[in-house]
């Protein structure tokens, strides 16, 4: 599967909406677009998201419904990728700290408890490798 630098600026704009609503017509898909392209173009960007894999789609009365394939850990991962080389030096404890740091009052002592599980886990495991 590509990275999700390898798509356009459109294609990264409608898998935003997919992610959000989880299926979609592409009407329903291009409503949610800023400055929305024609029909044509919204259907034209799902057939290509379809045919490198990010997309699927069924029919569901009488209008196809498009949603993200199954492959998404893939794309989420390849896209925190790219911000954290692009914006944090490719230090994923810089991208941590920005996060931590400018949501303090967002974020719950369970969620600190949460990330405080996680970090034991994850150290755990490279230990064991």
């Amino acid at each position: 599967m590509p990275t999700l630098n390898k798509l356009s600026r459109r294609e990264k704009e409608i898998l935003e909406v997919l992610v959000k609503l989880g299926e979609a017509s592409a009407k329903e898909i291009q409503a949610n677009l800023k400055n929305a392209p024609g029909n044509s173009s919204v259907r034209t960007h799902l057939k290509n998201l379809v045919a490198k894999g990010y997309a699927n789609l069924k029919e569901q009365e009488f209008r196809y419904v498009y949603f993200l394939t199954d492959d998404m850990e893939d794309v989420t991962r390849s896209a925190l990728d790219d911000v954290v080389d692009t914006f944090f030096k490719g230090e994923p404890a810089l991208a941590v700290n920005q996060l931590l740091s400018g949501n303090l009052d967002e974020i719950s002592e369970a969620d600190l408890k949460e990330l405080e599980n996680m970090i034991k886990t994850y150290r755990s495991q490279k230990q064991q490798e």
